[in-house]
């Protein structure tokens, strides 16, 4: 399977399988709420190296946006459509992203978490950065956050003030992965004349 035909958030789920790591998950949005300015985020993107999927952003209301992400890899076209809770942490954004994680669970709330990532926002750019694991599993181990290390996901059961602190004693960049997991570019703004 090739990284750049997946769907963002199959891509996202994929990824801990590809480059062996487990997600990083709480059961709240984790960063303070924000309000959204749609001139900044919509648009119609695409990743700065391929093509083959472009990425359709539109804010919905204050903190949430709505991303469709389209392929057209191998000649076929399909999309999938994702609610993304935004929120903020310093100088960057983290994007929430409720999914149903526990496939024997029944289909309620305690069924799912929040998967989050780090985005650093430019006037026309958007990087995603994964939460690094190993820090979040350390944390966990030293009794310093309440949490659960599954196979494929680091489950964070603190309040999201406390797992705001202990990323804030550090770097940024000890807490969450230093390369991009997605890269993209705007190439469309909507809201333009």
């Amino acid at each position: 399977m090739k990284f750049r035909a997946l769907f963002f958030a199959v891509v996202i789920i994929s990824l801990s399988f590809i480059i062996n790591c487990s997600f990083v998950g709480s059961k709240k949005p984790i960063g303070e709420k924000v309000n959204l300015e749609p001139l900044e985020w919509d648009g119609l993107w695409v990743e700065r190296k391929h093509t083959e999927n472009f990425y359709f952003i539109k804010v919905m209301e204050n903190s949430v946006i709505k991303l469709l992400v389209v392929s057209t890899e191998n000649n076929k076209l399909e999309s999938k459509s994702i609610k993304i809770f935004l929120t903020q942490y310093k100088n960057y954004y983290l994007a929430n992203i409720q999914k149903k994680y526990f496939e024997d669970d029944s289909d309620d709330n305690n069924s799912k978490v929040f998967l989050w990532f780090l985005i650093k926002k430019g006037k026309n750019s958007i990087n995603i950065f994964q939460p690094n694991d190993d820090f979040f599993k350390h944390a966990i181990k030293k009794g310093i956050l309440k949490g659960e290390i599954k196979r494929d996901l680091v489950l964070l059961k603190s309040n999201p003030s406390k797992i705001l602190d202990i990323i804030s004693k550090g770097k940024i960049f000890e807490s969450f992965n230093k390369e991009e997991i997605l890269k993209l570019k705007r190439i469309l703004d909507f809201n333009s004349n």
